[in-house]
């Protein structure tokens, strides 16, 4: 069974029989397809192979940064403000030292939490204006669905996805009506759930 099947694969992977090599047994091999388009005839009625999806390499580069941004570490939307560092009086050289470092953390941490905005803000941007990217629409809906699901306890993450949702919607260029329904259970989830942020 095993041989046959390997000779029906080189069989049309060849293009049909070449020198020496016989047709295939009858079996799944010798049913007809029409021709380029991937449908399989079967006594009257037609069998339609799914059809795949493919995207450009910009356009899955573009897809695994906007993945990138939504599954960063961190909550980069939460705001840093002096007053969670309370300045205190100056003490021995090693409380000076401790300060300091925890001042730089302090920075390091307000200067990344900008940097993450200003992403968060070009991303919404281009999801809101760009025309090219409605073949990503399938790919983003399961990103957000599977990220309000597993990020239900972060309140920044779930804005981040509430709002590209929001910017899905404001592009004309997105068609959701496939995908409404998928969209409609993580909002849901956001608006009517009692353990958000918990």
């Amino acid at each position: 069974m095993k041989e046959e099947c390997i000779q029906e694969i080189l069989y049309f992977a060849g293009g049909g029989a070449g020198a020496g090599e016989a047709p295939p047994a009858p079996g799944i091999g010798a049913l007809p397809l029409v021709p380029g388009s991937g449908e399989l005839q079967l006594a009257g009625s037609t069998v339609v192979a799914p059809l795949q999806h493919l995207l450009c390499v910009e356009l899955q580069m573009y897809f695994d940064k906007v993945a990138s941004i939504v599954n960063s570490e961190g909550d980069a939307l939460q705001l840093f403000s002096p007053a969670a560092f309370p300045a205190t009086q100056t003490g021995s050289l090693r409380q000076q030292q401790e300060e300091a470092a925890t001042a730089a953390a302090a920075a390091a941490a307000a200067e990344r939490a900008r940097y993450a905005a200003a992403q968060h803000r070009a991303l919404l941007a281009s999801l809101t204006s760009d025309p090219g990217l409605h073949p990503l629409t399938p790919y983003l809906s399961k990103l957000v669905v599977d990220s309000v699901n597993s990020n239900l306890k972060s309140i920044s993450r779930l804005t981040l996805l509430l709002r590209i949702v929001r910017a899905m919607l404001g592009n004309p260029h997105f068609v959701l009506d496939r995908y409404i329904q998928q969209l409609l259970a993580p909002i849901f989830s956001c608006m009517l759930s009692k353990s958000l942020g918990e």
